[in-house]
Formats: C-alpha cells, structure tokens, sequence
C-alpha cells in the first residue's frame, strides 16, 4: 500500500505541475489531495507509534484545511485524531461534520458521542447521540445509549 501511495502522489504532483491556472484545474488538484490525504489517514488505522500520531495529526489538520465543508473529509479527520488519541479534537472535527446537518452527518454526531463517552463526558455524550437521532431517527445504538443514560439518572 506505501509503495501504490507513493505513485498516487507522484501521480498527483505531475498532475498539479500540468494543470492549467484557471479555477476547475485548482478545484480538481484540491480535490485529488483531498482523497490523498484520506487514504494516508485511513492506511495506518492500527498503528501505536508517536511519529505515527503525529503524521496522523498533520493529514487530520490538512484535510480541515483542504474542504472544510465536506462531511467526509471531516469524518476522516476525526478518525486520524481518534487514531492518535486525541479524543477531544476528534469529538470536536465529528461535532463538525454532524452540524452539516447530512445524513452522513448522523455518523459525525455518533462518533463524536463516543469519544465524548470515552473522555467520561457523558452529558455531552448523550446530547451528540441525541443529535444524531434528529439526522438518522432510525439509528438503533444512539437510542439505547440514549435509553440507558436516562435509566443511570
């Protein structure tokens, strides 16, 4: 996988230096990145090394940058910093991606609420899984969190 990541970069540097200066070539050069920086983010999801985590936190904050609005790019963002155990900053990029109101966003607001659970705020916890409700009213694990957070009061 290094090595075919290695070509897609080369791939996508010979694209950006070929790329005509007008605003469809910028917006397809940003958008190949983006996927770039998804794959990186997503090829090393079970790896417990600092220098690792820290290449993880650099895609995370470059994907932010990159496409700000896209919730996938956020969700994987999330994922890196969940990755390098950074649970606050990845609750924060999920809290993102689920305030785009997107169905998809459900997942943002689901995985935010597990982090905050694993931060031991479950309050904030049961607000993002309740969230996650209003976008996916079918989601069965957010209401049974939900079910058992109201049992604990």
């Amino acid at each position: 996988m290094r090595a075919e990541m290695r070509s897609a970069w080369h791939h996508h540097e010979e694209v950006v230096a070929a790329a005509p200066d007008d605003e469809v070539a910028r917006m397809v050069v940003v958008e190949n990145r983006r996927i770039l920086v998804e794959s990186e983010v997503k090829s090393v999801f079970r790896v417990d090394e600092e220098e690792t985590h820290h290449r993880l936190r650099a895609w995370a904050e470059e994907l932010t940058r990159l496409d700000p609005y896209c919730v996938e790019a956020l969700l994987v963002a999330g994922d890196g910093y969940a990755v390098a155990g950074d649970w606050a900053t990845a609750a924060h990029w999920y809290t993102r991606a689920g305030e785009l109101g997107t169905t998809a966003g459900a997942n943002g607001w689901y995985r935010a609420a597990q982090c905050f659970d694993h931060l031991g705020d479950r309050d904030s916890a049961a607000n993002a899984m309740g969230r996650c409700l209003e976008l996916d009213t079918t989601a069965v694990e957010p209401r049974k969190y939900l079910d058992n957070f109201g049992q604990a009061l």
